[in-house]
C-alpha cells in the first residue's frame, strides 16, 4: 500500500482514488491444491459465483489474473504467486483463458 502512496501522490491523484479506480486483490489457492479449491479462489466476489473468465497477463514479477463475473458482470484484478500462475496457465493446455468449473462437483473430493 505504500507504494500506491507513493506513486498516487507523484501523480497528483490521492492514493484512496487509485485504488477505487483499479483495487488489484490477492487469491489463496497454491498450486498443488484441488481444482475445487483453485474455483473457489477465482469465484465472484459478489454474487458468489464460480461462472468467472480469467485473462491471465503473465510479465516477470508480476503476474495477474483479470477476472470477469459471468453472472453479475463484477471485474476484478487479482495479483498471483508464482505457482499460482502456473497452475491457472497449464490448466486447460496453455491456453490464455480460463473459467472455474462448478464448485459442487469438486466440494465432495475435498470433504
Amino acid at each position: 500500500m505504500c507504494v500506491l502512496a507513493a506513486v498516487g501522490d507523484a501523480l497528483g491523484v490521492p492514493a484512496t482514488e487509485e485504488r477505487e479506480k483499479d483495487p488489484t486483490e490477492t487469491t489463496a489457492f497454491r498450486g498443488d491444491d484441488p481444482e475445487c479449491l483453485v474455483a473457489a479462489g477465482l469465484a465472484c466476489r459478489m454474487c458468489l459465483s464460480g461462472d468467472v473468465d480469467c485473462s491471465l497477463s503473465l510479465e516477470p514479477w508480476d503476474d495477474r489474473a483479470l477476472c470477469s463475473c459471468r453472472r453479475c458482470g463484477h471485474r476484478r484484478t487479482l495479483a498471483l504467486t508464482g505457482d499460482q500462475a502456473l497452475r491457472l496457465s497449464l490448466r486447460r493446455g496453455g491456453e490464455r483463458e480460463c473459467a472455474a468449473p462448478d464448485l459442487q462437483a469438486g466440494l465432495a473430493a475435498v470433504v
